[in-house]
């Protein structure tokens, strides 16, 4: 905290964090405050009086227990000196997309909702909560950066190959109508059908974990497998690949998200809604293709086609004009 003009309770800081699924002790955010200079120590220590005429943000960070992945989770917390808002934003990383994410998740949640539209008035002071979200931005972005953080880094394993970063499209090639814009650490479709693949380094058995994002639900797209060098081609990934499927609407195409496109359709759907980020790991060994979505098994397919062999490049599809698609964190782990 840079201006301990208020007080904070751990106990009332504690109970906003558990409200928005952080898992880690009392202690733990005791201590937290504790650290951070200028914060009251003792329990019964009062929150912001109402009214207080601060003129400064008061703010700390917490870091909560790793998670199955291993990666952090790095909890956001912030409190207005003037008023009794508490807004608190449970990140997997520190980069401004995370945050924006995190901001749209708060907004969907009743109760985080109601904790911040608590509004403090004092005679013609009246603050909305669109200003307390505001200073959190404010606050979270010269602490961010294109990429991963260095907590995030520090906790993956160390065979694990950054193929998109958030920084550049290096390594990468486009094959076919459209392109990829980089915009603020996230990959975006446009146009198609085109094919964006990593050309620096093709693979085997692998474990490919990614992040991908629908700002409609008629938005398509997919993840590319072993494909061979398409050249300017991307109709080589789809003979000689498979495609891992990025679309909810049956309607459009019956293909949806989690099939194995053309092959094997997925055993259920566990998608998010268009303008939230969605995880895929896909596990690749042999002949067998493993599928997880958002941590939940959706596909489980076992090859018997000569033309799709067992090593090749990895990529992803700009499916067509009307369809946008976000892509960030691109890791592979390849395997022995």
């Amino acid at each position: 905290m840079e201006h301990p003009r208020g007080k904070i309770r751990a106990d009332k800081a504690h109970e906003k964090l558990v409200a928005l699924g952080y898992s880690g002790s009392e202690r733990t955010t005791r201590r937290g405050r504790a650290g951070s200079p200028g914060v009251q120590g003792r329990p019964g220590a009062g929150a912001p009086a109402v009214g207080e005429r601060a003129r400064h943000v008061v703010a700390i960070r917490l870091r909560g227990r790793p998670t199955r992945r291993r990666v952090k989770t790095v909890l956001f917390c912030a409190w207005l000196a003037w008023s009794r808002f508490r807004v608190v934003l449970a990140l997997r990383d520190k980069t401004a997309p995370s945050v924006f994410a995190a901001l749209d998740v708060t907004l969907r949640q009743p109760r985080a909702v109601a904790s911040i539209t608590r509004v403090a008035v004092n005679g013609a002071n009246r603050f909305r909560w669109h200003w307390a979200l505001l200073a959190v931005l404010l606050l979270s972005l010269p602490g961010c950066s294109a990429g991963g953080s260095d907590d995030e880094a520090a906790n993956r394993d160390p065979a694990e190959v950054a193929l998109f970063d958030g920084s550049s499209l290096s390594g990468w090639l486009h094959a076919g109508p459209g392109h990829f814009e980089l915009r603020d650490g996230v990959l975006q479709t446009h146009g198609g059908t085109g094919l964006l693949w990593f050309a620096r380094q093709s693979f085997g058995d692998f474990e490919l974990r990614l992040d991908w994002r629908t700002s409609d639900r008629t938005d398509n797209s997919g993840v590319f497998l072993r494909f061979p060098d398409p050249q300017d081609d991307p109709g080589v990934a789809i003979e000689h690949g498979y495609e891992v499927q990025i679309n909810d609407d049956p309607s459009r195409d019956p293909q949806t998200t989690g099939a194995i496109y053309g092959f094997h359709a997925p055993s259920s759907s566990a998608s998010r809604p268009p303008g939230e980020w969605n995880s895929y790991r896909i596990r690749v060994t042999g002949r067998e293709y493993t599928v997880w979505l958002n941590d939940v098994l959706v596909n489980r397919f076992v090859s018997t086609d000569s033309r799709r062999g067992l090593e090749g490049y990895l990529g992803l599809q700009n499916h067509d004009p009307d369809s946008t698609v976000d892509f960030r964190a691109i890791w592979v782990q390849p395997l022995p």
